[in-house]
């Protein structure tokens, strides 16, 4: 007798965003979200941060079902945010796609664990495929206002959609507020910040080329 395979049933997730100043007091600001299983993965990464929000913890609490955990709990600190400007330089079509080099030329740092700015060195080395998703290849060094030194590498993805790369070769810019998703990682010798060291964060962006700049803000995966 054959068994009957369903399809995986909707898993229910609760959002729990905790100010840093109520965890102990236990009070909690609370928004019920339905994601499918493979949707979770990444449901942390578009969870929206309200303003003010830089002394936020951003939590994913799966349910359980049978006394089965359904997925692995995980909880996103948002460390800082930071914009940088941009000078761009056109490398053209290669055999990987079209070669963009983007050089941080000025930006600013701002949040609860980083302050102060980019340094002008680095930049994003990318690379935009023929399916219209770019790689970004990046490379940049944080100067915090207690004078640390912080570099930085992370690689990620741009969507600019299935005709993306056509539209850059006919030179239509991006839609302004495009998404960015990077994974970066930190290393610095500054003993106020070798916390940084053993971190993995996720990195949640937005492109405005029409002013050649982008903003992050940044969580450490816990």
């Amino acid at each position: 007798m054959s068994a009957s395979i369903g399809l995986p049933r909707p898993v229910c997730y609760e959002t729990v965003h905790t100010p840093l100043a109520q965890v102990e007091s236990g009070h909690y600001l609370r928004q019920n979200t339905v994601d499918t299983a493979r949707e979770a993965a990444h449901s942390g990464a578009t969870t929206d941060r309200a303003a003010g929000a830089s002394d936020r913890l951003v939590k994913r609490r799966p349910t359980r079902r049978g006394g089965r955990r359904i997925v692995i709990d995980y909880r996103l600190e948002h460390l800082f945010s930071y914009n940088a400007f941009l000078q761009t330089e056109v490398i053209g079509p290669v055999a990987e796609g079209v070669r963009i080099n983007f050089y941080v030329t000025s930006g600013e740092i701002s949040g609860p664990k980083l302050r102060r700015k980019l340094r002008p060195v680095g930049g994003d080395w990318l690379t935009l495929r023929t399916d219209g998703v770019g790689v970004l290849d990046v490379r940049a060094t944080f100067e915090t206002d207690d004078g640390a030194l912080i570099y930085t590498s992370y690689s990620g993805i741009v969507d600019l959609g299935e005709d993306g790369y056509e539209k850059f070769l006919r030179g239509e810019p991006p839609a302004s507020g495009t998404a960015l998703r990077v994974v970066p990682r930190y290393q610095t010798s500054h003993p106020a910040y070798t916390w940084l060291n053993q971190l993995q964060c996720l990195g949640i962006g937005q492109a405005f080329l029409e002013r050649g700049e982008v903003r992050y803000d940044v969580y450490a995966v816990r």
